[in-house]
């Protein structure tokens, strides 16, 4: 399994792009300039109530489950055959409070994907 989660915060926006000192490259959005409506922050940056641009939250989470299984079989010697069965699921990764494995959990909300494989060989004596 693996999981991961972002959570952005203190928006920057740049001032001078080609400044020689990357601090100087860069301001803070206030947090008076922002609202956030249905997923998107609106920013004024002029406090006059209307909204100059906006930006879709980049917040994000990710939840994805491999797993693979693969059969060998040499049925004569020199020839093999292989089946091969790998899933994947895909969904959401939350971070709860907790210890431990209490912590972490899953929602995969979505079907699995599915892949079967079958690849054979036979060695041909001369």
């Amino acid at each position: 399994p693996f999981g991961t989660a972002g959570t952005y915060s203190n928006y920057k926006y740049v001032t001078q792009a080609n400044a020689s000192e990357y601090n100087s490259r860069f301001t803070t959005i206030p947090n008076s300039w922002l609202s956030l409506n249905d997923g998107q922050y609106a920013v004024d940056e002029n406090n006059k109530g209307t909204v100059d641009y906006t930006f879709a939250k980049p917040d994000f989470n990710i939840g994805q489950f491999r797993s693979n299984m693969v059969v060998r079989w040499e049925y004569i010697p020199g020839s093999t055959l292989f089946l091969v069965w790998t899933q994947e699921m895909n969904g959401s990764f939350y971070n709860h409070t907790g210890s431990g494995y209490e912590k972490y959990s899953f929602d995969f909300n979505t079907q699995a994907h599915n892949i079967f494989l079958m690849k054979f060989t036979y060695r041909f004596v001369l």
